[in-house]
């Protein structure tokens, strides 16, 4: 799904020519990004306030207007000097400073601590599973959790671990790191689907506490699903999130009540870790653009 870029610039003719840039018809898209023009901040200020826009891109005089705007905020700048860009490089620049601007509060790397990924779509078939197993295969010393979706049942040993698991970090108990193996992958492996709905999202986030602090896994991966218990809250455990998404009308609706959930309460503020992506539906070609779109 494209990054929605709010611009706002006294130069309305160079508003509409990047515009038109990043829009153009032959490759809407392309660029990963769809840009909407205002004629004045307030206008645009509305927007941002409404969820209409992920970031702004706007004129250096407007920089105090937008400070507070609690979303990526990219300043013109009439030079090369200063936090912003110049607004004379080219286009394609632009919008590569723009993505930069756009995820740096959300990097995937790790240094020197656990990093807690939420994989997380309210939509069906997006490819959430495969994109959560994925980065995990792509990166060195991860661990895979999936909570809210239906599993495979696992074998027995696999189920009493479970059990034993369960009943440990819902009561707090720090020694249920001890019976994690070295070299484990999958946490919570054939886990029945009542059980862990069973967890609260404190019980969740207590875990992951514990997952931290020991700080033997690079990633902790989380494949949140819609039926997973206090989904949303779980999302606030979460260093960066990956949201999967498809493009039709059905998904942009969801999309959109989604957005909305976040901008009420705790969740407020989210936007910032969340990342939109469309995952290629080739497995063949999955490993190479999660290292070269996600990592």
């Amino acid at each position: 799904m494209s990054i929605r870029v709010g611009i706002c610039d006294d130069d309305r003719l160079y508003m509409q020519r990047l515009m038109a840039y990043a829009n153009d018809v032959k490759g809407h898209g392309e660029s990963g990004f769809i840009f909407y023009g205002y004629t004045s901040a307030e206008q645009l200020l509305q927007s941002v306030h409404g969820q209409e826009v992920d970031m702004v891109l706007v004129a250096e005089k407007y920089r105090e207007t937008f400070a507070d705007a609690g979303l990526p905020v990219c300043l013109l700048l009439g030079s090369r000097e200063g936090d912003g860009v110049f607004r004379y490089t080219r286009a394609n620049l632009i919008l590569l400073e723009l993505k930069k601007r756009m995820y740096k509060e959300s990097p995937l790397t790790v240094t020197g601590r656990t990093m807690v990924v939420g994989v997380y779509s309210p939509l069906g078939r997006s490819g959430k599973t495969r994109l959560a197993k994925g980065l995990c295969e792509c990166t060195d010393n991860s661990l895979y959790v999936a909570f809210g979706d239906y599993q495979t049942p696992g074998t027995e040993e696999e189920m009493q671990l479970c059990d034993r698991l369960l009943f440990m970090i819902a009561a707090r108990d720090e020694s249920f790191y001890s019976l994690i193996e070295p070299g484990t992958k999958e946490l919570l492996k054939g886990a029945e689907h009542m059980e862990l709905r069973q967890l609260s999202a404190e019980d969740v986030k207590y875990m992951i506490s514990v997952l931290k602090g020991h700080a033997e896994y690079g990633y902790v991966v989380l494949d949140i699903g819609t039926g997973a218990m206090s989904a949303l809250d779980l999302l606030l455990a979460c260093d960066s999130i990956l949201v999967p998404t498809i493009r039709d009308e059905y998904a942009y609706e969801r999309l959109d009540v989604f957005k909305k959930q976040l901008s009420y309460g705790p969740l407020n503020g989210l936007n910032r870790r969340i990342r939109y992506l469309e995952v290629p539906k080739d497995d063949t070609v999955l490993a190479a653009w999660i290292r070269r779109e996600v990592l």
